[in-house]
């Protein structure tokens, strides 16, 4: 295997982080507006174990919960709570940062933020006494929008989108679509309007009421499709740690007061759409990454998505923890976090949805660098029939200057939705170098996929292993790069409701670790577009 050295030093202190980290991917994730049946909570006990339980009983990712029980001997003893994936071959890992003491009797209670990964174990643990195993199912965040106009003609008691032009109504955001999801009265709601992809400017402030639904009153319209959305703000007073959360882009038909519509370029509802469950990736051990294969050391950034963060929270860990994901939403979709995931949604297959269109992406900003190591885990879930999304992960020029209409962009892999193989790839001016590879059918896999990016190569991994390389020196110029995640579709036709979801994103310098360079070479060819974006 050819390598080649980079200059910085690594330390085997950080590969051990890095392989504990390696095995923290959450198994799965429900989709936008999912009931969940299951309880929040499942103890297993048995004999000469401990008990463990959490209150309140329903609750989201980040909400300060209440961990109380005993272990199995009394005594006064430092413990630790620890969690466990429920995948075949895994292991207890330790909640870093947690520390406790029981009571005389053996008996604790302590606050500690709930999990957003569903069907996760915990157990708590003092040398050789632990608890039973507690399988927690947290409810996800959620909202939903839909209108009250009782002036215009026909308008009934069913929640409806359609409004008079000209004349007042009321905007309902329901925070508690599905049963059984927690109330937070008095929780800050925002409504915005839809300016472009990028920009949206706020149009009323309301809370939460008892009922888990805030009104916003007086809002008018004039004769179109005036797209809207409700943010739900963070929750981190007290012991709280719980991010803002977007609803959908709500689109809204703004007709004539007669109730005679006007033109209008609303997506369309899906004909069929599957249930909105979001199946579990099947039990399986965590492929090895590229950052612990290849000795890549400690990350300078690692989002992980496991409590209660939002789209502008800090990394979990990292040399340099800084950085958020901003959004383009061009479309029906959204991106938020969902069950311990970065997702990427086209748009909701329920009766609050408006179809599936458009171009729905993120980036990361204030954490770009011009020379690394980048991975991050993909997987998809597809709901509705229609034209397939295209899914790409990339690197960009973090700076808009850079961008260069992408002339400077690497894709990690772009695959269209159902097809098992990925196109991997580097843009230099109008030179383009191309591959395709194996991924597999990210239906029902989760591969990790990687790039080192060196001043004389770039490589890309999957699942650790090299599936190309590039030997041309400086092919992205030396500009700051950062990590893009996009749901790539048309606006003109209905597309099939698709999500985008990543564990995991991290980010690595160059240290000594030596950069790789044997594997299959990429095909150049020529591009003839004014514009590579």
């Amino acid at each position: 295997m050819r390598t080649r050295r980079s200059t910085s030093l690594a330390t085997l202190a950080t590969l051990l982080a890095i392989a504990l980290a390696g095995a923290l991917v959450s198994p799965g994730s429900p989709a936008t507006g999912s009931t969940l049946a299951a309880p929040t909570s499942r103890g297993q006990q048995a004999a000469g174990t401990g008990t463990l339980a959490v209150s309140p009983a329903r609750f989201v990712g980040g909400q300060s919960l209440t961990w109380t029980g005993r272990l199995p001997h009394r005594g006064v003893r430092t413990i630790t709570l620890q969690r466990f994936l429920n995948r075949p071959g895994d292991t207890w890992i330790d909640v870093q940062g947690f520390s406790a003491r029981t009571n005389a009797d053996g008996s604790f209670s302590f606050h500690y933020p709930a999990p957003d990964m569903i069907d996760i174990g915990f157990r708590v643990k003092s040398g050789r006494y632990a608890t039973q195993k507690l399988d927690l199912f947290p409810a996800q965040q959620d909202v939903v929008l839909w209108a009250e106009q009782p002036l215009l003609r026909g308008a009934g008691r069913t929640p409806t989108t359609r409004v008079a032009a000209g004349l007042p109504f009321t905007i309902v955001a329901d925070t508690t679509p599905a049963a059984g999801m927690p109330v937070f009265p008095g929780r800050v709601l925002t409504l915005e309007r839809r300016v472009d992809a990028t920009r949206w400017l706020p149009v009323g402030v309301t809370a939460v009421g008892p009922s888990g639904e805030g009104r916003f009153l007086d809002i008018t319209s004039s004769i179109g499709n005036p797209v809207y959305r409700v943010i739900e703000a963070d929750l981190t007073g007290g012991l709280d740690q719980i991010g803002w959360y977007p609803s959908f882009p709500t689109y809204f038909d703004s007709v004539d007061p007669t109730g005679r519509p006007a033109p209008t370029r609303t997506p369309a509802r899906p004909l069929r759409a599957t249930p909105d469950a979001t199946p579990p990736v099947p039990a399986q051990r965590a492929a090895t990454t590229a950052a612990l294969r290849w000795r890549w050391g400690y990350p300078i950034f690692d989002f992980d998505w496991t409590s209660g963060e939002s789209l502008t929270s800090p990394p979990w860990r990292g040399s340099r923890p800084q950085g958020e994901w901003t959004e383009y939403l061009g479309g029906t979709g959204r991106v938020a976090k969902r069950s311990g995931q970065l997702g990427v949604w086209s748009g909701r297959t329920d009766r609050y949805g408006s179809g599936n269109r458009g171009t729905t992406a993120t980036t990361l900003q204030g954490n770009a660098q011009p020379y690394g190591r980048w991975e991050l885990k993909l997987r998809t879930v597809t709901r509705s029939g229609g034209s397939p999304y295209l899914v790409r992960a990339e690197l960009v020029p973090e700076r808009a200057r850079d961008y260069d209409c992408g002339a400077h962009n690497i894709t990690v892999a772009e695959v269209r939705q159902g097809q098992r193989t990925a196109r991997i790839g580097a843009t230099q001016d109008r030179t383009r170098w191309s591959r395709t590879v194996r991924l597999g059918n990210l239906e029902n896999s989760a591969p990790a996929v990687a790039v080192e990016l060196m001043d004389d190569h770039v490589t890309w991994f999957v699942n650790s292993r090299p599936v190309g390389v590039l030997e041309e020196r400086e092919v992205t110029g030396g500009v700051p790069m950062t990590l893009r995640l996009s749901l790539v579709g048309s606006d003109d036709h209905e597309m099939a409701n698709t999500t985008l979801l990543s564990d995991w994103q991290r980010g690595f310098p160059l240290n000594s670790s030596p950069g790789v360079l044997d594997g299959p070479s990429l095909t150049r060819s020529t591009s003839t577009s004014s514009c590579r974006s």
